[in-house]
């Protein structure tokens, strides 16, 4: 096994049942100190080091950042925010995600979720968090293929399971994601054609 391919197979690996919280409660709630954490997740103030821990250790996996802040009494403090790889941890292994939320918070950060606050009204929250389910593959043909052909993937698999829907949900879900990621629209087109070609043989 490549040393790629193990990586991204542990991407999604779990993290553990106190990161994940400290994942959780960051992705709705950015910018927070360590104390904030604590009292937000409801963590025993006498075991304040494992919050410190847990944090660091987001840190080192690339799924929280920090940036220099002041508290009220104007000491220099740390403040942390998901990254987007975070981001992606949480919509896909939290299934009590506030997703419209956690867009909103960071769409100035990672222009990527910003088309989603808008497909969010159009979707609805059951069909946008299956997509976001589905983040693993998502993320690792991004890695090998690029975004646009990841978003490709993932959208034909929103409108195959929209099917349940009518004909005309299905194109106002088809039109709505097309307006929206235009360089998706000429894979897709693509995509179709080499299945075509495929097909004649």
């Amino acid at each position: 096994m490549s040393k790629n391919k193990s990586n991204d197979i542990s991407y999604f690996k779990e993290l553990g049942r106190l990161r994940e919280k400290v994942l959780f409660y960051l992705a709705e709630n950015p910018n927070t100190n360590t104390q904030e954490i604590q009292k937000g997740i409801r963590y025993p103030s006498e075991q304040y080091g494992n919050i410190n821990k847990a944090v660091k250790a987001l840190e080192k996996l690339k799924f929280a950042k920090s940036k220099e802040g002041k508290s009220q009494k104007g000491v220099n403090i740390k403040l942390y925010s998901c990254t987007e790889n975070g981001i992606f941890y949480t919509l896909a292994r939290n299934p009590k995600s506030d997703i419209k939320k956690i867009l909103g918070n960071y769409k100035q950060d990672y222009q990527f979720f910003t088309p989603f606050l808008d497909l969010y009204s159009v979707w609805g929250k059951e069909r946008i968090t299956k997509f976001f389910e589905n983040s693993f593959e998502f993320v690792l043909i991004m890695k090998k293929e690029g975004q646009e052909k990841a978003l490709s993937f993932l959208l034909m698999k929103i409108l195959d399971e929209a099917q349940d829907s009518d004909q005309k949900m299905r194109k106002r879900i088809a039109r709505e994601i097309l307006k929206r990621f235009p360089k998706t629209r000429q894979i897709m087109k693509e995509m179709k054609k080499t299945l075509d070609e495929i097909l004649e043989v």
